[in-house]
This record gives C-alpha cells, sequence and structure tokens, in this order.
C-alpha cells in the first residue's frame, strides 16, 4: 500500500465513539492513515466520558471535537466507517464519492 489515505468514522452525534475511533486510529494507526470522525447531527461537544477514556489510554485529546460530516463530504478520503447503526441510507447518499465504505 502506497501513498497517504484517510479515514472517516461516522456517527450521528459525534461526541463518543467515533471521535474515541479517530483518537485510537490516529495514535495507533500505521504511518499511510490520517483518521477523522463526524456526525449527521454533531452534539457540538465531545462527550466527557469518552474523553477521560482516551485520557486513561494515554491517547492525546488535543484538537478532538465534534464535527458535521459536511466538512467532509467530499470525494477524498478513501475509506468511512459507521460507528452507529441506523445511518446506511444517509451515509449512502452523502458519501457517494467515497470509494469504500466499511460496515
Amino acid at each position: 500500500m502506497q501513498g497517504r489515505y484517510s479515514i472517516l468514522f461516522l456517527c450521528a452525534g459525534n461526541s463518543a465513539r467515533s471521535i474515541m475511533a479517530e483518537a485510537i486510529m490516529n495514535s495507533k494507526r500505521r504511518p499511510n492513515f490520517t483518521a477523522y470522525s463526524a456526525g449527521s447531527h454533531p452534539a457540538g461537544r465531545v462527550n466527557p466520558h469518552a474523553l477521560k477514556m482516551i485520557q486513561t489510554a494515554r491517547l492525546p485529546i488535543m484538537g478532538l471535537r465534534s464535527k458535521a460530516w459536511d466538512e467532509f463530504a467530499k470525494p477524498d478520503a478513501l475509506w468511512s466507517k459507521k460507528s452507529c447503526v441506523g445511518l446506511k441510507s444517509k451515509v449512502s447518499s452523502s458519501f457517494r464519492g467515497f470509494r469504500r465504505a466499511l460496515d
């Protein structure tokens, strides 16, 4: 695998699971990957319990924030991964440019 790739973790609120996935992937990633997270209806803040879990795992929390997936609705990303159930139809119509969705 050559080049640099992005992975986008999607969830409705983008306040916990997708944020945690972003933090883990960016800390433990292979050198070719950068992770992001976003939500269909972002909470506007990261869940404090999620931040505590990330810190407990000794992962950085700097820069983590709840984001709308509109920021990423362009065909630059290689993979998207849903962190919540019930997003399939929303993701399919919003992210047609993604090459691969991991369910």
